[in-house]
């Protein structure tokens, strides 16, 4: 079966789209990770991230291929799959166990307690291993 020539168009601007709307999506995530939290938990955002910029790293590899700059194996588009379904589930378990500690809080107070009581104790940590 034949592909019409849109479905062949479609298929050499798509990456190209990609890119566009990503580059919008890690500005977003830029400006998320860089405000001042005292609620929201990070952690998983910052996964979320990191599985993302593999993704564009992804997208720049298939776009250079397209244009047929480099000529990179098909094999490399189903590592860096794998490996961000990999920290998708990493992220899915870290937020399980953030909300097994916090299921207990009910208040915005309260969170904003636990996660400065959290920073505390992290900046404590990295003071002792400094002073070792």
């Amino acid at each position: 079966m034949m592909a019409s020539e849109f479905e062949i168009a479609l298929g050499l601007v798509a990456p190209f789209y990609n890119l566009i709307f990503a580059a919008i999506a890690f500005i977003l995530f830029i400006k998320l990770l860089r405000r001042p939290n005292n609620i929201v938990y990070l952690k998983p955002w910052k996964v979320v991230f990191l599985a993302f910029c593999i993704y564009l790293v992804e997208e720049i590899f298939t776009v250079l291929r397209n244009l047929g700059i480099v000529n990179f194996p098909t094999i490399i588009n189903g590592i860096f799959e794998m490996v961000i379904i990999s920290l998708f589930i990493y992220m899915l378990f870290l937020q399980k166990e953030y909300l097994k500690k916090t299921h207990h809080l009910k208040t915005k107070d309260e969170y904003k307690d636990y996660h400065r009581k959290e920073r505390s104790a992290k900046c404590a940590r990295l003071v002792n291993k400094k002073k070792k």
